[in-house]
């Protein structure tokens, strides 16, 4: 994937996609063992406002199914979602660097083995599927969320 050069903070990048993805940004930390992709979804505490999620991915892109969202805005407008996306964006050196996010960058710093050399390690020759999460309809989604639901607001 193309890497936009003005956007590095010289250990997380942001990953300008192949194709338009609306209003999601990827991040990529510099050891590159992870992709993270931040978008806007429903927030659970307020269903008609937004809130933004941070998803730990594969470096193919692929959502990590064990691992649980990180929440880094809350109680954000249709509005507002734009002009945060567009702050993160502009300089996301900055934006990491805020107090409130040094747990943020903390965890996506985090040194991982590539799920790929981990297949290669224990010669595992199919995918397995992921388990079932424990959501049950009218429950809270996703059950361990709130890894940091301290409210932003720009």
């Amino acid at each position: 994937m193309p890497v936009n050069d003005e956007q590095v903070d010289g250990r997380i990048e942001i990953v300008v996609p192949r194709a338009p993805e609306g209003l999601s940004i990827v991040l990529k930390p510099h050891h590159g063992a992870r992709l993270y992709r931040i978008l806007p979804v429903r927030d659970p505490e307020q269903p008609r406002f937004w809130c933004l999620v941070v998803l730990r991915c594969t470096r193919a892109g692929a959502v990590e199914a064990s691992e649980d969202p990180w929440v880094i805005g809350s109680r954000l407008t249709r509005d507002q979602l734009p002009q945060v996306l567009a702050e993160i964006q502009g300089d996301l050196n900055t934006w990491l660097d805020d107090e409130r996010r040094h747990a943020l960058r903390a965890w996506l710093l985090e040194h991982l083995p590539d799920p790929l050399d981990v297949i290669r390690a224990t010669n595992e020759t199919r995918r397995r599927s992921a388990p079932e999460p424990d959501w049950e309809p009218g429950g809270s989604f996703f059950p361990s969320l709130m890894h940091e639901m301290t409210p932003e607001r720009p």
